[in-house]
């Protein structure tokens, strides 16, 4: 059950990078990704990791570990 959630939370994730990933391949988007806007993304991303490890880590009784 878990494990469910994660993966819709992973696959919602890949779902966003694809749109994004489109939008600038077809012309969308025409902006350039400074430095700052790469570090703020890749800030995101690990807090987004950190919680679902929280998370897992919190509920790991219920698996028997």
């Amino acid at each position: 059950k878990i494990l469910d959630l994660i993966n819709m939370k992973k696959q919602r994730i890949l779902e966003i990078i694809d749109e994004e990933i489109q939008k600038v391949k077809w012309g969308l988007v025409t902006e350039e990704i400074t430095r700052d806007d790469e570090f703020t993304i890749r800030d995101i991303i690990r807090k987004e990791v950190s919680a679902i490890f929280f998370t897992l880590f919190k509920k790991r009784k219920s698996w028997g570990a």
